[in-house]
């Protein structure tokens, strides 16, 4: 029989997201390994794109429960409770119910964003994970972070129910590019917060080699719990339009659309490309793929870089499809200007698509590490429009020849598929439980 595991997880199906795709392998293939999931995640996706499909191929034995309130519903509610006094004044004054509760929700939020967090995402987690304890009986509790009140959800259920609790970091809590505290007052309470969880949980997981050393040099006293378990790919079928096209040489971005990964050095680099070799820049396409997330629309800013001939914004596509499109490009783009200590889970998937990758990310960084060990490509940086161009001018030369190849050694890389990376969870999860 089966123990079962508590997966605390914002993130998570039917959300086609690089935070979701973590935990949605995680609930996959545990139950192979001998662990039936119990999920708690949000009640609703926002803004973010959707594939209701994910949801249908996880396995019978994974059981998906969400928090009653979505993050903005919840914020409000709070403060609209605790302020039902108001309503007489807010009679005479002639506004509507809730007005004043909403008028205070808006100053504390702007205030101290992450008790946002803690209020609409963290108590309800923890009211709905307590239930869950009781009527499941769970083995062990696994939290995944960011956001990083999921860890401190987690922490608190195990110190509530002494069920043992393992915290998974996809990022550094704080330090990096998502360590923005509001004010000195919520740093402090963050480091302590961070602190209480790696003390207390019986296993960290990080997914990167830079995170674990950091992790171990700053609570050395945990350093024999803090374990590497990265991020990978999963196998993808192959559809009939997934080859490259023979009369266009496509360079595709796939990920979130985002002002820092759309960095002025790469839309330069093209015009460079266009201007010493017009040959080969009349067959370059690149193909921008993903949600933008940025107020301009992709499709403008590429026309205000006078590339409209030469790239495109494709928009937001399915998982499976992505994997699809990156087997009918010749060159995959990898871009991260600013985080030098993460392995990006895209990255997996364009090396098991089998492409060369083109990186552009800062040197020394994990990603440039991870390029170099695959031999699947390599990283012309951040700074030189020249380098960028010289790279995509030698693939397109190469396939102008007919021998564009990477050479991935399959063997290296099957040990960062995913199931394989969630038997090294299995294998922490049993000692957890045990």
């Amino acid at each position: 029989m089966n123990r079962r595991v508590l997966l605390l997880a914002y993130m998570f199906p039917p959300i086609v997201d690089g935070g979701a795709f973590r935990p949605k392998s995680f609930a996959t293939y545990l139950p192979d390994m001998g662990y039936d999931p119990l999920v708690l995640t949000r009640p609703d996706h926002g803004k973010l794109p959707v594939d209701e499909t994910q949801l249908a191929k996880l396995p019978a034995a994974v059981r998906v429960e969400r928090v009653a309130c979505g993050f903005g519903d919840g914020w409000n509610d709070h403060f609209r409770r605790r302020f039902r006094w108001a309503r007489p004044a807010e009679i005479v004054l002639n506004k509507p119910a809730g007005w004043v509760a909403d008028a205070v929700a808006w100053r504390v939020g702007k205030r101290d964003e992450l008790r946002q967090w803690e209020v609409s995402w963290m108590e309800p987690a923890i009211e709905a994970g307590l239930r869950l304890v009781a009527a499941h009986r769970p083995d062990v509790i696994l939290a995944t972070g960011p956001p990083f009140e999921t860890l401190k959800a987690g922490w608190t259920l195990s110190r509530k129910t002494g069920v043992p609790f393992v915290a998974d970091f996809r990022d550094p809590w704080t330090y990096g590019v998502l360590w923005h505290p509001s004010n000195d007052r919520r740093a402090a309470v963050e480091r302590d917060w961070e602190a209480r969880v790696v003390r207390d949980a019986a296993a960290v997981l990080v997914v990167t080699p830079s995170m674990q050393r950091t992790m171990k040099e700053t609570y050395p006293r945990s350093a024999d719990k803090v374990e590497l378990v990265m991020n990978g790919y999963e196998d993808a079928g192959i559809a009939s339009d997934s080859t490259p096209p023979e009369d266009r040489f496509i360079v595709s971005y796939i990920g979130s659309v985002m002002e820092r990964r759309l960095p002025a050095v790469l839309f330069e680099g093209l015009r460079r490309l266009r201007a010493s070799h017009p040959d080969a820049a009349a067959d370059v396409r690149l193909h921008l793929i993903g949600p933008n997330y940025d107020a301009a629309s992709p499709t403008d800013r590429l026309r205000n870089e006078g590339l409209a001939d030469m790239a495109e914004w494709l928009g937001p596509v399915s998982h499976e499809r992505s994997r699809e499109l990156m087997r009918a490009s010749h060159v995959l783009l990898h871009i991260e200007s600013t985080a030098t200590y993460a392995v990006s889970g895209k990255l997996f998937e364009y090396l098991a698509a089998k492409r060369p990758i083109l990186g552009m990310t800062p040197p020394g960084s994990d990603d440039e590490w991870f390029l170099n060990q695959s031999g699947g490509g390599s990283n012309a940086g951040l700074t030189d429009p020249d380098r960028i161009a010289a790279v995509i001018y030698e693939h397109w030369s190469a396939w102008k020849r007919g021998n564009l190849a990477v050479a991935v050694d399959d063997a290296w890389l099957k040990q960062f598929h995913r199931r394989e990376q969630t038997r090294k969870l299995a294998r922490l999860l049993d000692k957890v439980a045990a």
